[in-house]
C-alpha cells in the first residue's frame, strides 16, 4: 500500500513542478487540447447513439419487461466503460506522438532538476519513426483487445459492472504507464517496450498507484488537458525511482 500511495503522490509532485513553470505547462497542454476535441466528439456521438447501439445488443430482451430494462442499462454502462478504456488509451498514444518534442523537453527538465541527466543515446530518425509507428499501432491494438475483454467481463451476471470497472482501471493504468513513461525510458536507452516491461513488472504496486489515477483523470476531457503535462513529469520521476533503490538528495528535497 505504501508503494501505491507513493505512486499516486508522484502525479502531485509532477503537477507542482510543471505548474511552477507556466510557459512549459502551457506548451504541454497544447497536444491534449487537440486530441481532447476528437475524444469529446467521439463520446458525444456515442452518447447520442447509445440507445441504438445498446438496442442492437439487447434485442432479445425486448419482451422481458423490467428485467429487460435492467439488462439494457447494465450493457449500456459496460459498453461505455469499454469504449472509455479504448478512447483514453488511444488519446494518450496520439497525444504523446503529436507532442513528442514537448514531452521530451518536460521529461528532460525534470531529469535535469532532480539529478544528473542520463547520457542521451542517439537513434537514427528512420528507426525512430518506424519504431514509433509500430508501438502506436501495437498500443491501439492492445487497447482494442482490452476494451473487448472489459465488455465481455461486464456481461457476467450480478457482478459484471463492478468487474468491468475494475478491469478497466487496472488494464488502463498498466497500459497508461507503459506509454507515458516512454520519454524517460528512451533517454535511458530503453526504446523498445519489451525492454521496459521487466522494470515495470518489478514495481507493479508503484506503477499502479501512479497509472490508475492518471487513467481516470485523463478520462475527463477538460481535466485531461491540465493533467497530461503533470503526468509526463510524474512519469519521469517514476522512472527515476524505479531505476534507483534510493532516491537522490534532490528527489528527497522535492518530496
Amino acid at each position: 500500500m505504501g508503494q501505491v500511495l507513493t505512486g499516486a503522490g508522484l502525479l502531485l509532485r509532477g503537477l507542482k513542478m510543471v505548474v511552477s513553470r507556466p510557459k512549459l505547462f502551457a506548451l504541454g497542454m497544447v497536444p491534449p487540447l487537440v486530441t481532447s476535441v476528437l475524444l469529446v466528439v467521439v463520446l458525444v456521438v456515442l452518447g447520442l447513439n447509445l440507445d441504438t447501439i445498446v438496442g442492437a445488443f439487447t434485442g432479445f430482451a425486448d419482451q422481458w419487461g423490467t428485467l429487460g430494462t435492467v439488462v439494457r442499462a447494465v450493457i449500456a454502462v459496460v459498453l461505455f466503460l469499454a469504449v472509455l478504456l479504448l478512447m483514453v488509451l488511444t488519446f494518450t498514444t496520439l497525444t504523446l506522438a503529436l507532442g513528442d518534442p514537448i514531452y521530451q523537453r518536460i521529461s528532460q527538465r525534470v531529469d535535469a532538476e532532480l539529478g544528473a541527466l542520463p547520457a542521451a543515446p542517439s537513434e537514427p530518425t528512420g528507426v525512430m519513426v518506424a519504431r514509433t509507428i509500430k508501438q502506436t499501432v501495437a498500443t491501439i491494438g492492445l487497447s482494442l483487445l482490452a476494451a473487448v475483454g472489459c465488455f465481455a467481463v461486464g456481461l457476467v451476471p450480478a457482478v459484471g459492472t463492478v468487474l468491468a470497472a475494475i478491469v478497466s482501471a487496472i488494464t488502463g493504468g498498466r497500459l497508461m504507464v507503459r506509454e507515458i513513461t516512454g520519454p524517460a525510458f528512451e533517454r535511458r536507452g530503453l526504446f523498445q517496450t519489451a525492454a521496459r516491461r521487466p522494470i515495470l513488472q518489478q514495481h507493479r504496486a508503484l506503477t499502479m498507484g501512479f497509472g490508475i489515477p492518471v487513467f481516470w483523470l485523463l478520462s475527463i476531457p477538460g481535466v485531461a488537458i491540465l493533467v497530461f503535462p503533470a503526468a509526463v513529469a510524474g512519469a519521469t520521476m517514476l522512472v527515476r525511482r524505479m531505476h534507483s533503490a534510493e532516491p537522490s538528495p534532490k528527489e528527497v528535497t522535492h518530496q
